[in-house]
């Protein structure tokens, strides 16, 4: 862990600038202090437990075909047999299809290039997706055939709630999802998922929405005061 040159402090890696140092410095508003994504432990998971849940899938599907065809040539013959074993071959392609598209999703799930910045005033979401003609195209590493970069922003005065989300395997790797819930909104409008340390790193979300909430408060305390006056 890196020490903050200032305070002393240790640092998170997803820590650009000290934020206890930060939130009191006179830096730009524009300029990031917290900047994180899916952690790589985090898109291995994922990834594993996709290719893992295809395998057994597509295996048992395939497994079971043949035992279910021999059962069901005692019950029907002729024509309706014919119909049943298209219609079991059919299912048995589209499970298989859908098993490749699980592994594939767990696959760019594990090259995601999505990042989240937080500044004292914004979050800024930024990701580029590339699109192919097709999954051997994308696997063999060829050229996309287009490219989208996305970038969102949201006010840090609109947060009004922060929570840390992490199932039994998360816990045991130290990975959660940071929800972040915006006005009066029931689901969260941003999940920044996998982050190391996630705990940590709500600490010092909310030590900026703290200073952003004191900061939007002096404008209107001033102006009370002034109302107040005789």
């Amino acid at each position: 862990m890196k020490k903050c040159p200032t305070c002393g402090e240790a640092t998170e890696y997803w820590e650009l600038r000290c934020a206890r140092c930060a939130v009191s410095s006179d830096i730009p508003n524009d300029w990031p202090i917290l900047l994180v994504g899916p952690s790589l432990r985090y898109r291995l998971t994922v990834f594993i437990e996709w290719l893992a849940g295809a395998a057994v899938v597509g295996t048992g599907v395939y497994l079971a075909e043949s035992p279910l065809l021999k059962s069901l040539s005692w019950l029907f013959t002729g024509a309706i047999l014919t119909v049943i074993q298209i219609v079991l071959f059919l299912l048995v392609v589209i499970v298989i299809l859908g098993c490749v598209t699980a592994a594939y999703l767990g696959y760019s799930q594990l090259r995601s290039k999505a990042a989240y910045a937080v500044s004292k005033t914004k979050i800024n979401f930024s990701d580029i997706i590339e699109d192919y003609e097709t999954i051997v195209d994308d696997i063999a590493g060829g050229p996309p055939t287009d490219t989208r970069f996305v970038d969102r922003e949201f006010e840090l005065e609109k947060v009004r709630l922060t929570r840390v989300k992490q199932n039994w395997l998360a816990q045991r790797l130290s990975y959660g999802d940071i929800e972040i819930y915006i006005d009066q909104t029931v689901k969260p409008a941003i999940v920044i998922p996998g982050v190391i340390n996630p705990h940590a790193f709500k600490e010092k979300l909310e030590l900026i929405l703290k200073w952003r909430a004191s900061v939007s408060l002096q404008p209107r305390q001033g102006l009370l005061s002034k109302m107040q006056k005789p």
